[in-house]
C-alpha cells in the first residue's frame, strides 16, 4: 500500500464508545489543531481568539455511547452509519470566549443515522436520523425521522415533529446570527411544528410546508402577540412556501390576540378560517380574498390587500360584511 497514493487508500473503521465524556473529547480535538481551530471546534473559554460567536458551543457535560461504521474511499471518510445514545447533554455558547450568554440541556438523544457524501460532481452530503428520539427535560418527542441534504448551494431538510420551545434554546447556543438570536429573544415563540420540510438555495428558502399548532409568540409593530400573557388560544396553520412567497392556511376555533394596548382587551376569536397570501419582493404584500373573523360579540367576513413599501408608508384596501353584531360590545373592538 503506497499512501501517496490515495485511490489505494480505502478501507472500513469501525469504533465502538461506551459513556464517553463528550466534553473531555472536545477539549482533545481542540489540541490537534491551532487556536483558530479551538474556536471553530468551539473550546475557546479563556483563549484569546476574539468573538466566538461562529463557534459550535462548549460542551459542559455529555456522554456517548454507540456503534460507528465509517467507509474509507481516496482518503476520504464516504460513509458513516451508527447507532447511538446520547444522555445530559449541557452546551454554552460563550461571547468572546468567557462570557456564558446561554446554556441548553437535553435529557436523551438515541437512534441510527446514516451520512452519505455524495459524488465529487454534485458536492454534497445527505444525513438521515431514523427512530429517533429525543427527551428536551420537559417532555419526550414521539420517535420520528430527520433528513438533512445539502447538494451545491441547495439544502433541503425534514422533520415530523419539532417543539419551538425546546428548538429556541438549542439555537441560542447555536452559530446563528445575533439578528435571529435577537429576533428569537423578543418573540419567544411556542407550540410545534409537524411534517416540515424546507428546500434552501443560496441561502434563501424557495419551497416548503409545516403544520403549525398551538403557536405562541410575542408580536410588535402591527404584528400582534398570540396566546401569551396566560390567555388560551394559540395559533395553528398550514403553511406552504413557494418561490415567490408564502400561502397560510388558517382554520382556527381558539385564538387571543393582543395588540399592544391599542384595544381596551386581547381579542378572542371563536372562528378564524382562509387563506392569506405574502408575496416576497422590494416591497412586501400581504392579501386574502376571502377571511371569516367571529368573536363572541360579532361575526365578519373580509377581503384586503395590505402593501407595504420599502419607501412609503403602508397601503391597506379592506372590504368587510359584519353580521349578528351586539352593539353594547362594539367600543371594545374599536383602537
Amino acid at each position: 500500500l503506497d499512501l501517496a497514493q490515495r485511490d489505494q487508500f480505502e478501507g472500513r473503521l469501525y469504533v465502538r464508545a461506551t459513556e464517553l465524556n463528550l466534553s473531555r473529547l472536545q477539549q482533545w480535538l481542540a489540541m490537534l489543531g491551532p487556536v483558530t481551530w479551538r474556536g471553530q471546534i468551539g473550546a475557546c473559554r479563556g483563549v484569546d481568539i476574539g468573538d466566538c460567536t461562529w463557534a459550535l458551543p462548549e460542551i459542559d457535560h455529555g456522554k456517548l455511547a454507540g456503534e460507528f461504521w465509517m467507509h474509507i474511499s481516496d482518503a476520504a471518510i464516504t460513509q458513516i452509519t451508527a447507532a447511538f445514545r446520547l444522555d445530559d447533554l449541557v452546551a454554552t455558547r460563550l461571547h468572546n470566549g468567557r462570557v456564558p450568554v446561554a446554556r441548553s440541556r437535553l435529557n436523551l438523544l438515541e437512534g441510527k443515522l446514516r451520512w452519505r457524501a455524495k459524488p465529487e460532481n454534485e458536492q454534497g452530503w445527505s444525513l438521515i436520523f431514523d427512530e429517533l428520539l429525543l427527551d428536551d427535560g420537559q417532555q419526550r418527542w414521539p420517535t420520528q425521522q430527520v433528513w438533512i441534504e445539502q447538494a451545491g448551494t441547495t439544502f433541503r431538510a425534514s422533520a415530523d415533529y419539532l417543539r419551538l420551545t425546546s428548538l429556541r434554546t438549542w439555537l441560542a447556543v447555536s452559530p446563528v446570527p445575533e439578528a435571529i438570536q435577537r429576533l428569537l429573544a423578543d418573540a419567544s415563540p411556542s407550540g410545534l411544528v409537524r411534517h416540515l420540510y424546507l428546500m434552501i438555495e443560496k441561502g434563501r428558502v424557495t419551497h416548503g410546508y409545516m403544520r403549525l399548532e398551538d403557536m405562541r409568540f410575542r408580536g410588535s409593530g402591527f404584528l400582534p402577540s398570540i396566546g401569551l400573557g396566560g390567555h388560551d388560544g394559540g395559533l395553528s396553520a398550514d403553511i406552504y412556501k413557494y418561490p415567490t412567497g408564502w400561502i397560510v392556511h388558517l382554520d382556527e376555533q381558539d385564538l387571543t390576540l393582543d395588540f399592544h394596548d391599542e384595544f381596551r382587551a386581547p381579542i378572542h376569536l371563536t372562528r378564524l378560517k382562509g387563506v392569506i397570501y405574502w408575496l416576497e419582493g422590494e416591497d412586501i404584500r400581504f392579501f386574502s380574498p376571502k377571511l371569516e373573523l367571529h368573536t363572541a360579540d360579532l361575526e365578519s367576513q373580509s377581503q384586503f390587500d395590505l402593501l407595504i413599501p420599502v419607501d412609503a408608508p403602508p397601503v391597506i384596501r379592506l372590504e368587510t360584511q359584519f353580521g349578528q353584531i351586539a352593539s353594547r360590545r362594539v367600543p371594545d373592538y374599536l383602537p
